[in-house]
């Protein structure tokens, strides 16, 4: 017989499993065979290696919700904090953040004087948006006619945070608490609330947008979409609220 060697045959496989062949007889000896276990294809981590990297769930399968867990039909590990942003868009779904990643913004409307961070007109630079004062005038103090029975006007702080000029997007939109949606405002501007043109960075202008409303709709909600069209919602109260109140019926 020929000199013994020692012959092995190693397969690495997914979760750190090692399946070895080894045979330690002569040069006419074939080595042991490996038997490895088959993978489970169906396996969020296991179907990559399997080569299928389309979704392995059930066809009605959904993405995970913005700010919850995923759903109970998406495949086991869809909601584990370690998984792998491949594995999330290529198996759990190509819509929807991956665990871990909060939305641009809630659901709900936040309160007045809550600033935001928002993405400037056409999609350039970064502006802070604060609104924090809500005024509810007749008219007779601004010398003009509302065609409802008065005006809502709310001011807003914007700062520019980033590192080129930014301006707001100008699409503000008023929300009454019947439903109606007021998205063109009017011209109504309080003297020292006038900016929101082009920003500089590193500072910030005090703007104001205003509205025509019933008696009825005060109290609304004023929303904001920015230049990537996401939505960012306050709620108003239904009475004068804000440290600018005074400043604002000084400057009609």
């Amino acid at each position: 017989m020929g000199k013994a060697t020692a012959r092995c045959a190693a397969l690495i496989l997914t979760a750190g499993m090692l399946i070895a062949g080894c045979s330690d007889g002569g040069g006419d000896e074939k080595p042991a065979a490996a038997t490895a276990p088959a993978l489970n294809c169906q396996d969020p981590v296991q179907a990559i290696l399997c080569g299928d990297v389309t979704p392995v769930g059930p066809p009605t399968a959904t993405p995970a919700p913005p700010n919850g867990p995923a759903p109970a039909n998406m495949p086991p590990g869809c909601n584990e904090p370690t998984v792998s942003p491949q594995v999330w868009f290529s198996v759990c779904g190509q819509t929807g953040p991956a665990p871990g990643e909060e939305p641009d913004a809630p659901e709900g409307p936040r309160p007045l004087g809550q600033a935001v961070l928002t993405t400037g007109s056409n999609g350039s630079g970064t502006l802070e948006l604060a609104p924090t004062t809500v005024v509810y005038s007749t008219g007779q103090d601004t010398g003009t006619v509302p065609n409802k029975d008065g005006y809502v006007t709310v001011t807003v702080k914007l700062t520019n945070k980033g590192a080129v000029t930014a301006r707001d997007s100008d699409f503000w939109s008023y929300v009454a608490p019947d439903g109606e949606a007021l998205d063109i405002g009017i011209i109504i501007v309080p003297r020292g609330f006038d900016g929101g043109s082009t920003i500089q960075p590193g500072t910030f202008q005090w703007g104001s947008q205003s509205w025509d409303i019933r008696n009825d709709q005060k109290g609304g909600v004023l929303v904001y979409k920015d230049g990537t069209d996401v939505l960012y919602k306050w709620q108003l109260p239904a009475v004068d609220t804000g440290p600018q109140v005074a400043e604002v019926k000084k400057g009609f």
